[in-house]
C-alpha cells in the first residue's frame, strides 16, 4: 500500500535507502505514479460511494409496506446510521441488508470498471 508519506518521499526526491525494503518498494511505486499519472486511474474514495443512498434504496426496496415506512423514516435526520443499524437487527433483516449492500458495492465496482474500460471477472 502506498501512503501519503510514500508520495511525500517520492516528491521530495530524497534518499530512500534508510526506509525498509517494503517502503522502498512503495516509494518506487509512488515515483512511477507521479512520473506517469496518465497511466493510472484513481479509485473512488469512500466519499464517492454514498452509503446513505444505498441504505435509502434498501429501505425503499422492502416489500412489507409498514416495514418500508418504518425503515425509511428511521434514516432521516441526525443519528440515521445508528437507527438504521439498530432497526435492521430489531426487525431481523440484517442478512437482507448485508446481501443488498454487498450487491450494491459489486454493482458500483462493475460500473466503475466499465466506465474506465477496465476488464473484470466476477467470482
Amino acid at each position: 500500500m502506498v501512503t501519503d508519506e510514500h508520495f511525500s518521499a517520492a516528491e521530495d526526491e530524497e534518499d530512500i535507502s534508510h526506509y525498509s525494503d517494503w517502503e522502498q518498494d512503495a516509494i518506487q511505486v509512488a515515483i512511477d505514479v507521479l512520473e506517469s499519472e496518465e497511466d493510472y486511474i484513481l479509485l473512488p474514495s469512500q466519499f464517492d460511494v454514498h452509503e446513505y443512498e444505498i441504505i435509502e434504496e434498501f429501505c425503499i426496496s422492502l416489500d412489507d409496506e409498514k416495514l418500508k415506512d418504518k425503515m425509511y423514516r428511521s434514516i432521516k435526520g441526525r443519528g440515521a446510521f445508528r437507527r438504521f443499524k439498530d432497526n435492521i437487527f430489531k426487525y431481523g433483516i440484517e442478512k437482507n441488508w448485508f446481501q443488498y449492500r454487498r450487491e450494491a458495492f459489486k454493482r458500483k465496482a462493475i460500473d466503475w470498471c466499465e466506465e474506465n474500460n477496465i476488464p473484470y471477472t466476477e467470482e
